[in-house]
């Protein structure tokens, strides 16, 4: 996979039927290895290690329900008592963030206000 604009982190990478998984250590199962699961595995393991972010504390693929669509938010943050801090929304490194993205987050962050 591409290098990012992060410290380099180790991860475990397997090939299953024909594919490459990725150990996503939060969720405690292997999923599919996409340029946005690197990007988001590679900023989780940022936010524990660089930003001492208790995993215990940070959510994955959160269910965001927004006027009857089913969104999830990539990676939420939550403060020791429970109240999100910190929404990120992961895209592939070969993707502009563009209006459409920043839209995206705008409209999760109608629903939890970090």
């Amino acid at each position: 996979m591409k290098e990012l604009n992060l410290p380099e982190y180790s991860f475990r990478i397997i090939e299953r039927d024909g594919k490459r998984m990725i150990l996503d250590t939060l969720r405690r199962k292997y999923v599919r290895l996409t340029p946005e699961e690197w990007v988001r595995q590679n900023f989780v393991q940022y936010l524990i290690q660089e930003g001492h972010y208790p995993p215990g504390l940070i959510g994955i693929e959160v269910p965001a329900p927004f006027n009857r669509l089913k969104k999830r938010v990539d990676i939420l943050v939550h403060d020791r008592m429970g109240k999100p801090v910190m929404i990120v929304e992961c895209k592939s490194y070969n993707l502009p963030l563009d209006e459409p993205v920043f839209e995206q987050i705008a409209t999760y962050n109608m629903k939890y206000n970090v």
